[in-house]
């Protein structure tokens, strides 16, 4: 284990900051919330809500299990959370999902030669090329593992489940909507919400927009409806639109994530969701 020297994080002949050095105890001692709390907030007194098994010698050592820590051999601090609220999730969540820093030169000048998406694309490529990027991901790029260290083992899907005027959806492309007639108010891209979960055939009536997000994936036509069991086809007002292809056994379901609605803040949005989502409709 680690050892800290127990003038560090000291001033003004202050407690240290850290806790050091660590209460002698002889077995787990937790203890209750409100003291805890007071000795946090006492400049002279850090009391800690637990106090783990430890001898005179190991006062100034980090908390520690003696298992992961044979298994890990390096240093580390691991903690106990008595928290188990909102705020932990987030925590965690943001720490672990926080985004790469860049180091470009953002001295970036106008190429009029140039069309505006080439010039944007070419300053997110040098925004993606100077990113940091942790010892993982470097080692699998440079033996050319194919992300099989650092990429996620599981894939995420967004089903919008807020109410329709609020929804955000992808306009056609301008060629495409210039070769439809004047009246013709078909001017977004067929989607999950819009499109593909009300066009479900009759048989799939009683499928959540839930079960259909997770069972079913888009699957690319070449304007002829695909064969098969595991094939559904997808119309609107009688015209074929899409084959959407039933995920197979093997193959894990992505995690679906939605509009987080605060029952207590939006509780009519909330339910909307929720409803919209496992209520089939």
């Amino acid at each position: 284990s680690s050892g800290i020297n127990a003038e560090y994080g000291r001033k003004g002949g202050r407690a240290c900051r850290f806790g050091f050095p660590r209460a002698i105890s002889r077995r787990f001692c937790l203890h209750d919330v409100l003291s805890s709390v007071i000795g946090r907030r006492n400049n002279r007194m850090k009391r800690r809500l637990y106090d783990l098994a430890r001898a005179k010698a190991e006062a100034n050592f980090n908390d520690y299990n003696d298992i992961i820590m044979f298994l890990w051999q390096a240093n580390m601090d691991i903690q106990y959370i008595a928290e188990d609220s909102y705020a932990v999730c987030n925590y965690i969540t943001k720490y672990i999902t926080k985004g790469d820093e860049s180091h470009i030169d953002f001295d970036f000048k106008p190429d009029e030669s140039k069309s505006t998406f080439q010039q944007f694309s070419k300053f997110a490529y040098s925004a993606l090329k100077s990113r940091e990027m942790g010892a993982h991901e470097g080692v699998d790029r440079i033996l050319q593992w194919s992300g099989e260290l650092w990429k996620s083992s599981e894939t995420f899907k967004w089903v919008p489940t807020t109410t329709p005027e609020n929804r955000s959806r992808t306009l056609r492309k301008i060629k495409d909507l210039e070769k439809q007639k004047g009246e013709s108010t078909d001017i977004f891209y067929p989607d999950l919400v819009h499109t593909f979960y009300p066009g479900r055939p009759s048989g799939l009536e009683s499928t959540t927009l839930y079960e259909f997000a997770s069972d079913y994936e888009t699957h690319p036509v070449d304007g002829k409806p695909q064969k098969g069991s595991n094939y559904i086809k997808i119309t609107e007002n009688g015209i074929y639109l899409r084959t959407m292809k039933k995920r197979s056994d093997n193959k894990r379901p992505p995690v679906i994530y939605h509009n987080n609605y605060s029952v207590k803040k939006s509780p009519e949005l909330f339910y909307y969701s929720m409803l919209i989502l496992y209520k089939p409709w």
